[in-house]
């Protein structure tokens, strides 16, 4: 929070400053509040017993022993479904953000104005044209779907009891569940022209829309062409399970033997599919996007090339254009340069 590089302690809406060694130092600051944000959710959902009026239907139809149809609809009634379809929203109310650019990180309030971090104090709220600081929203797909069997074999008497008991019995049952979501995000801070200055970026029905931070505020908002969203992610998750049970009775010595083997496994991938990032390292912002997993696609930004000479007309009225080419980053220079 005091720019020394190493880390300082923020509880309870107060900050423990660090020393120049990394130790806690006395300097200590009230009041600045925390990181909070608003989530939001919203779904609907369904689940039941697809067969279980058809089974009550079947046993009217026959009252004496059971019909093959009759032990089918009365293991299907066991069968059941679910499923449901979140809709989740979050947007940050507060937060600490370097607003304008001088390494320490600003406090940016409910109200959306700004208090400057000094280094071991804030300024007094300043309105810095902020409306929003980070927002996005999920949407999930859950399925899942599972059935079970009862069953025994054979019977005999309990000599004492005179009760039926069966000789073996046990039961099955299985299932599996799907769930897959995508999220988007819809409003962020983001240095999108590379100056150090975290701008207004959010997405809207004609792409994405950019107002620049000045120093002081924002500029005009404008079209940043060639970008079509900020960052959106998609993953899958798949599960299935299923278990056996078998229990054999000795009724002689009135013992009962259970075994119970059962297995799962499952399987999840989460990865973005859109995302504003430098992957040249040329220090500005490229377009990835990957539709499979096999595949990435890299549109790289432009803004290298801007304010630098385009061409050239001497005296005599002969021209010449230029152009130019970024370096591979190496570890002497890992942002590389344009020549």
């Amino acid at each position: 929070m005091n720019g020394d590089g190493f880390p300082d302690i923020i509880a309870g809406g107060t900050i423990q400053y660090t020393n120049s060694l990394g130790g806690l130092s006395g300097e200590i600051y009230k009041g600045i509040g925390s990181s909070n944000s608003d989530n939001a959710s919203q779904a609907w959902g369904y689940g039941g017993n697809p067969v279980a009026s058809a089974s009550s239907i079947t046993n009217l139809i026959s009252k004496g022993k059971a019909t093959i149809l009759n032990q089918q609809t009365a293991w299907l009634a066991q069968f059941s479904i679910s499923g449901s379809a979140p809709k989740n929203t979050d947007e940050a109310v507060e937060s600490f953000i370097d607003i304008n650019g001088d390494g320490l990180p600003d406090k940016i309030l409910s109200d959306k104005k700004v208090k400057l971090n000094l280094g071991y104090a804030f300024t007094e709220p300043v309105d810095w044209g902020l409306d929003r600081i980070q927002g996005g929203k999920s949407l999930s797909y859950n399925f899942g779907a599972g059935a079970g069997e009862d069953f025994g074999w054979g019977t005999t008497q309990n000599k004492s009891t005179k009760q039926s008991i069966n000789k073996a019995s046990g039961s099955f049952s299985a299932g599996f569940g799907i769930v897959t979501s995508e999220s988007e995000e819809e409003y962020n801070l983001i240095d999108i022209n590379s100056d150090g200055l975290p701008d207004k970026v959010w997405k809207s029905d004609h792409g994405i829309i950019v107002a620049l931070n000045t120093g002081n505020g924002f500029d005009e908002p404008i079209s940043w062409k060639g970008a079509s969203a900020l960052s959106e992610s998609a993953s899958t998750s798949e599960s299935a399970n299923a278990a056996f049970t078998l229990t054999i009775n000795i009724p002689v010595i009135s013992i009962k033997i259970s075994t119970n083997p059962g297995a799962s496994t499952s399987h999840s991938i989460n990865r973005p599919t859109y995302s504003l990032q430098d992957v040249d390292g040329d220090g500005y912002l490229d377009i990835v996007e990957s539709e499979k997993e096999s595949e990435l696609k890299v549109t790289r930004s432009a803004i290298g090339r801007t304010n630098m000479l385009k061409s050239v007309t001497n005296s005599l009225g002969g021209t010449f254009t230029l152009d130019y080419a970024h370096t591979t980053p190496t570890y002497g220079l890992p942002g590389g340069k344009w020549v």
